[in-house]
């Protein structure tokens, strides 16, 4: 809820995501299609892996955690 914004919630969920793939040996993998979000998921220690163009002009960026 709006209310609960600034309390750091959804990096706890967030990190709690991160550990769970890394304790299971896989990659954490996201997409956006949000060209605002990019530059701040690579601050958070995200890497740009591809960056799709579909037919109606949609650009979908998928990220992987190192």
């Amino acid at each position: 809820p709006p209310r609960r914004r600034g309390e750091g919630l959804a990096r706890l969920v967030a990190q709690a995501g991160l550990d769970a793939a890394a304790a299971a040996g896989v990659p954490a993998v996201l997409e956006t299609t949000n060209p605002g979000n990019v530059a701040m998921y690579e601050r958070s220690g995200w890497r740009v892996t591809a960056e799709l163009h579909n037919i109606i002009g949609l650009t979908v960026w998928i990220l992987q955690y190192d």
